[in-house]
């Protein structure tokens, strides 16, 4: 039986991945408590690991991001390294050892916006921290996990009055 993972499920993407899945799935969250999600600091690896291991996952959607957006990565670079590539340690050596897949939610800005549009046969060039910080973790994916899902996204938009980070 298919069962998942969506990481930063309160979140504009986790919620719209929760909304589409047809199969039993199990979300967490940081900053905003929810009654159905487990409250969970994806950057303490002890913790993150725990969690996983009382599960058994087909797949993880990973769809962390800071709150606060691309500003606050640029403002705060360690704690964007904590969020955007630490944390898939525990993740990727999940989905290694139970053969899970792991579908990765990136962003256009590993890319430097000279050229537009961008095709995925283009070489990356992040623009910014962010940018930097999901290419080195889509790189660790590519190397490390077997089953993968790299989406790269770009103007994520959506309607969340909670959220701290505005969006469109």
């Amino acid at each position: 039986m298919k069962n998942a993972l969506i990481t930063g499920a309160n979140g504009l993407v986790g919620q719209s991945i929760a909304n589409a899945l047809s199969y039993k799935w199990e979300g967490t969250s940081f900053s905003r408590s929810s009654s159905n999600l487990h409250q969970l600091d994806v950057t303490n690896s002890q913790e993150l690991t725990q969690f996983l291991d009382k599960h058994n996952f087909s797949t993880i959607f990973h769809c962390v991001n800071m709150s606060g957006g691309v500003n606050l990565c640029e403002q705060e670079p360690e704690l964007a390294k904590k969020v955007h590539l630490t944390a898939l340690h525990p993740l990727i050596a999940y989905c290694r050892e139970k053969n899970a897949t792991l579908v990765f939610i990136s962003t256009d800005y590993v890319f430097n916006n000279h050229q537009q549009p961008v095709t995925e046969d283009d070489s990356p060039e992040p623009l910014n921290i962010y940018g930097q910080l999901k290419l080195q973790a889509e790189e660790l994916i590519r190397e490390q996990i077997p089953r993968h899902i790299i989406a790269r996204t770009t103007n994520v938009y959506g309607h969340d009055p909670e959220t701290q980070t505005p969006n469109f």
